[in-house]
Formats: structure tokens, C-alpha cells, sequence
């Protein structure tokens, strides 16, 4: 087994709204079944928003209608990168696998998206994250990940940026800036049962982090 083999991996789990980024993450962070490996979501606590939203709650105003796309997205950008280099970093430093959701490539595609041409130079920021080892993109069709999204139960039918016209948008500019990525992603069909789809991106991480594939059952 040579040293490439040994490294710890960062693994990045990419993919439209409904597609299963978060669920496939909490799952596999609440299931001890691959050695050595930890799960973390991007969308808990995202530090430099919570005084926004604390006083968005004291005032009773909504984030959306009171803060633009770039001050909020922005922010977001950076809670990613605080908890990045004060828990992520820290675990693979101690050998520890990490499997994420919401990484890089997800914050490039809001950013083209959502936020004006001026503001794009920010999102250079993000050339401070550590490159994954490996890229998951869960693959699946707009219309089924409406059904999911629906399904959520939220408050409005759809939250927003969740309009199949957005979920077009945002897959067709995941499917541009992929190939464009310098580490290697693979597609899983994202369109089958939660149970399927989790089975598969279990093998395909158990292959870059235990080389022996034994997973821990």
C-alpha cells in the first residue's frame, strides 16, 4: 500500500436541492459503517449568519426580504471556511476521513447564479479550501427532486431558488462547472430509493478511504 493510499480523504457530496445531500450525510454521520470516517453537513451552524438571524427573529423580518442574496451568501461562504479550518481541518490532520455536503463547487453555482456580476470575484475565496480527494455528484432529475422537496414539509411549497426553473438552472451549471473541477467526481444515479442511492455512495466512498473495502457493518 503506497502513501497516496494512506492519506486521509476529504469527500465532497455535490448535488441540486432534493437531490439528497443532506440526507446521505446525516445518515452516514449517525451510522458507524466506515472505518475511521466522520460526516459533517455545511448547513448546521453556519457561524457569521447567526446574528442575522437572531435579529431577524427579535424584529420579526424575514432574511430574504431584508438581505440581499450576495450578504447572505457571502457570509455563508465564510461560515464554510471558519468551520473548515477550525473542525474539519483539524480532524483530517488526526487522520480522520470526512465526508461533507454544500462544499466548493455547490458555492460556486449559487454564486454564478444568484449574486451580480460584480460580487463573482469573491467567490475567490474559496481557492483556500483544501481540493477534495473525491467528488460525489448525485445525479437526478428535476422533476424528482421537486417531489422530494415537496415532501419536506416547509412552510412554502417551495423555498426559495427551488423553482424547477432555479433546479434547471442550478443542474446545468453543476454539469458546466464539474469537468472544470481539478479532482475526480463521479455520478450516482440520485433517482432511486434513498436506500439504493445511499448504498452506492457508501461503496464509492469505501473505495478511496479502505483500500481492504472492509467496512465496518
Amino acid at each position: 500500500m503506497n502513501d497516496k493510499e494512506n492519506k486521509v480523504k476529504l469527500i465532497a457530496i455535490i448535488g441540486i436541492d432534493g437531490s439528497g445531500k443532506s440526507t446521505i450525510v446525516n445518515k452516514l454521520a449517525n451510522m458507524n459503517i466506515i472505518e475511521n470516517t466522520v460526516a459533517i453537513s455545511n448547513g448546521d451552524n453556519p457561524i457569521l449568519l447567526h446574528e442575522m438571524y437572531s435579529a431577524c427573529k427579535k424584529l420579526g423580518i424575514s432574511r430574504r426580504e431584508y438581505f440581499s442574496d450576495e450578504l447572505r451568501h457571502y457570509l455563508y461562504m465564510g461560515s464554510c471556511i471558519m468551520r473548515m479550518y477550525n473542525d474539519i481541518i483539524p480532524l483530517l490532520e488526526k487522520g480522520t476521513h470526512v465526508v461533507l455536503d454544500r462544499y466548493s463547487v455547490c458555492l460556486k453555482v449559487f454564486s454564478r447564479l444568484y449574486t451580480k456580476s460584480a460580487y463573482h470575484c469573491l467567490a475567490n475565496i474559496l481557492n483556500c479550501l483544501p481540493t477534495p480527494d473525491l467528488g460525489i455528484y448525485l445525479d437526478i432529475e428535476v422533476d424528482e427532486s421537486l417531489k422530494r422537496i415537496e415532501k419536506r414539509g416547509s412552510p412554502q411549497k417551495f423555498s426559495l431558488h427551488e423553482s424547477k426553473e432555479d433546479l434547471l438552472s442550478k443542474k446545468k451549471e453543476y454539469e458546466h462547472l464539474i469537468p472544470l473541477e481539478s479532482y475526480k467526481v463521479v455520478k450516482v444515479n440520485a433517482n432511486r430509493s434513498t436506500e439504493d442511492v445511499f448504498s452506492d455512495v457508501i461503496s464509492k466512498i469505501n473505495n478511496v478511504t479502505n483500500p481492504n473495502n472492509c467496512l465496518i457493518m
